[in-house]
């Protein structure tokens, strides 16, 4: 093997292990702003400003690029319910 090869062999290694810790830092916190709320809030350590959200955890929406777009009419109803201000702040969305 050439020596460039070990190079480009050793540098892919230290990609993918890098990438790994990345993804391993990722922590996020799930947290309900009332106990009888459906939707979980997210916290995410590893950015700062996001608005995220989930209905079970799994699926996350972005508060200000899927509202209401990306939600099903069942799913739009609850976040209404639950986050008037939010309603209000994006009732042009919904027009």
């Amino acid at each position: 093997m050439r020596l460039r090869e070990k190079k480009e062999i050793g540098q892919k290694h230290n990609n993918l292990k890098n990438n790994m810790e990345k993804e391993e830092s990722k922590h996020l916190e799930f947290y309900k702003n009332n106990n009888n709320d459906i939707i979980y809030w997210i916290d995410n350590t590893d950015n700062f400003g996001e608005f995220l959200f989930t209905f079970d955890k799994k699926k996350i929406y972005n508060l200000f690029s899927d509202y209401p777009y990306k939600l099903t009419e069942n799913e739009k109803r609850i976040f209404d319910k639950e986050n008037p201000y939010w309603r209000d702040f994006f009732a042009d969305r919904s027009e």
